[in-house]
């Protein structure tokens, strides 16, 4: 039942027996008991109290929000790759700055790189530059064949870009090198050996500047008002860990990338060391839990604290709003009442304090990435893709194949610091052609990542989300402060 706490913040009191996922209709704005009175704690589970969206309503049954500004980042291209998915953004020191993954045609194929670009404004940005460079299977090499075990051979490795952190403020790129059928994940977990995180100092942004060509063009021969970009500077390839990954060996060395504490700048050890202690996630990267790790990854997850409070909400996508027992796919919602975000929340201030079991919200959710965070007032923004819909055939470019429609992208608001969502949008209805067949390519606006941005005028003042079209081209949107 909701109530209010000594802290002002509405709450609904959960009680979860250990390893027992609730079911919807006993947690959501309800008391849940469990088998034991003294099991019950305080804790939330987000509510929805938008209306509801409808797939068979133009925008879902949403309202657009006609005062947001839609900009393009980069359109795919045989040249650079007709896959771009999964962007990360973040301003820093007056330069908005986007990193996503890039390949030829396919989600995740051998040789997937990270590309980067710059922006001043959010609304002119560069050409995309290289952060992480294609490392391929080939590059790895074979492990050793010992006592009767035969070599074993990558078949497959990839980047996968993670959120930019800054490390005693000094910004970076992060990418996990991800094998096919392996360990891959952030620092601390696997074990050192295993790790393959990789960090990247920006050292400086794309800058568009004015005067020359490039090129082997004679600055003579330049239009009078001709400007040119002036490429970013990175710092050397690192690993997140003192040591390198098992198995990576051959990469290390061909691309440089250093791992001993004695190859690093002192600046870079001191760095590596905030990157490598959980309890300073938050304060690096506000897409991070405060004192310690996130709960366990069920998919893909966002994490935000209610505010006023020691605690940590996140959200899960679930599979059809069912906890998924892997990947939960590229969802497409059968009976769409059921196809719900999932929810899992800590109380920080108690240390040691674990993540409770997980609880279905009822959110509304397609089935794809998701990011929340706040704004300066406390207020809690959520970007996803919140219009449940049947899957469709993608028989325009890929032959008939099963896929999902994930227009629009939506934006929800809670004025109450998370706990309630009351005003929802159509934030980006995408009117763009799918033009490249691959793997894993929904139509539609997904994977959104945002930035707030406050006291820099009006112009920038808002929320910046970044995100895919048809995992082909990388958009931004911008709200503006006054329109949230």
């Amino acid at each position: 039942t909701p109530c209010c706490s000594a802290m002002g913040v509405r709450l609904v009191l959960v009680a979860f027996a250990a390893g027992v996922v609730p079911s919807f209709t006993a947690t959501v704005g309800s008391l849940a008991r469990s088998v034991s009175e003294d099991s019950i704690t305080l804790g939330v589970v987000p509510i929805y109290t938008a209306p509801r969206p409808n797939y068979q309503r133009p925008l879902g049954g949403l309202p657009l929000l006609a005062s947001a500004e839609h900009h393009v980042v980069i359109q795919a291209s045989p040249e650079v790759g007709t896959y771009n998915h999964a962007p990360q953004i973040r301003r820093d020191r007056g330069h908005f700055h986007v990193l996503w993954k890039n390949s030829p045609y396919n989600e995740d194929q051998d040789g997937q790189r990270i590309l980067f670009a710059s922006s001043t404004d959010g609304r002119v940005w560069s050409p995309p530059y290289e952060v992480f460079p294609s490392m391929p299977a080939f590059r790895f090499g074979c492990t050793t064949a010992s006592a009767g075990v035969p070599p074993v051979c990558f078949d497959k490795i990839h980047h996968n870009g993670l959120p930019f952190v800054s490390l005693n403020g000094r910004l970076y790129a992060v990418s996990n090198l991800r094998r096919h059928d392996g360990p891959a994940a952030v620092y601390p977990v696997p074990p050192s050996d295993l790790n393959t995180t990789l960090l990247r100092r920006v050292l400086a942004p794309a800058v568009l500047t004015p005067g020359g060509c490039g090129g082997n063009t004679p600055t003579s021969a330049c239009p009078a008002n001709n400007t040119r970009w002036v490429p970013p500077a990175f710092g050397p390839l690192l690993w997140a860990t003192d040591e390198v990954p098992t198995g990576y060996s051959n990469i290390s060395s061909a691309f440089g990338i250093r791992a001993l504490d004695a190859e690093l700048t002192a600046e870079e050890v001191a760095d590596r060391a905030v990157f490598r202690d959980p309890m300073h996630q938050r304060n690096i990267t506000p897409k991070a839990c405060r004192n310690g790790e996130c709960g366990p990854t069920i998919g893909e997850q966002t994490v935000y604290s209610i505010n006023g409070t020691a605690l940590d909400v996140i959200l899960y996508r679930g599979a059809g709003g069912a906890v998924p027992s892997g990947w939960p796919g590229d969802q497409g919602c059968a009976n769409t009442s059921t196809c719900v975000l999932l929810s899992s929340w800590r109380n920080t201030s108690e240390s040691g304090s674990g993540w409770s079991a997980l609880a279905h919200t009822n959110i509304p959710d397609l089935g794809s990435n998701l990011n929340a965070g706040s704004l300066a007032d406390g207020r809690v923004f959520l970007v996803w893709n919140g219009v449940p819909r049947p899957h469709v055939n993608d028989s325009a470019v890929c032959g008939g194949r099963v896929t999902v429609r994930r227009n629009p992208l939506t934006l929800a608001m809670s004025s109450d610091g998370g706990h309630t969502f009351d005003r929802a949008f159509a934030l980006y209805n995408s009117t763009v052609t799918k033009r490249y067949c691959g793997s894993a390519k929904p139509f539609g606006p997904s994977y959104p990542q945002g930035w707030a941005v406050e006291s820099e005028g009006s112009a920038l003042d808002g929320l910046w989300v970044a995100y895919s079209d048809n995992k082909e081209d990388i958009g931004v949107t911008f709200i503006p402060i006054a329109s949230l």
